[in-house]
């Protein structure tokens, strides 16, 4: 599961969006959130 910080949206890996971004080492790939767009996007572990 994820967890979008900013508005405390969460789903399943394959919901995330994905914006491709430049720096020095070349392209990275980075979470959005699809909901409000935030970078802000992290894993949680599920307790069960």
């Amino acid at each position: 599961m994820y967890k979008c910080k900013t508005c405390n949206w969460h789903g399943q890996l394959h919901e995330l969006e994905y914006d491709i971004i430049e720096s020095c080492f070349g392209s990275d790939k980075v979470e959005i959130c699809p909901e409000c767009g935030s970078y802000e996007v992290v894993k949680v572990v599920d307790s069960e």
